[in-house]
């Protein structure tokens, strides 16, 4: 039997649809709501998350269906907590705490009764480097030839 046109596009299309995540649980997308923590925290399950190392943001994270309501029986999960540790709240079954704990990126997964429905990439941002130059960072040798003498500008010149 030949393949058609016809049903390699149907083969394509549900391939499509089940790697990005349109499965039996209906998952559509999350909803991120009452942010708290740190402000430079981005928590965008389309586009990316992101976090300063060293810091925290909590919120409201709802997995929503395709009809937009609320699914039951969603988590979502870092594999590397080393890089990034999510920890879901006791009291709030969509209340999530996202730590940035060392520089990297990691994939977190956003599963439906036990079936990942999303991949969400999370960047955790390494703290910004020093604004003083290398030099001064490295230690007082630049400083070496610096006659310190006396104050107001009384030093001593290679004059003297």
């Amino acid at each position: 039997m030949r393949a058609t046109r016809r049903d390699l596009g149907a083969a394509l299309a549900f391939a499509l649809l089940t790697a990005t995540g349109c499965s039996n649980n209906g998952y559509r997308s999350a909803s991120v709501s009452g942010q708290t923590g740190d402000p430079a925290a981005v928590l965008d399950f389309s586009s990316g998350i992101s976090i300063p190392e060293g810091s925290a943001a909590s919120a409201h994270i709802d997995l929503m269906s395709q009809s937009n309501k609320v699914l039951a029986g969603g988590n979502i999960q870092s594999p590397s907590s080393s890089i990034l540790q999510i920890v879901g709240s006791s009291t709030d079954p969509s209340g999530y705490v996202l730590m940035g704990v060392s520089a990297g990126t990691v994939s977190v997964q956003v599963t439906v009764n036990g079936e990942q429905v999303q991949t969400v990439f999370a960047t955790v941002l390494a703290p910004p480097a020093s604004s003083l130059p290398p030099t001064i960072d490295a230690g007082i040798q630049p400083f070496a030839s610096v006659d310190a003498g006396a104050p107001d500008g009384d030093a001593a010149s290679a004059d003297d």
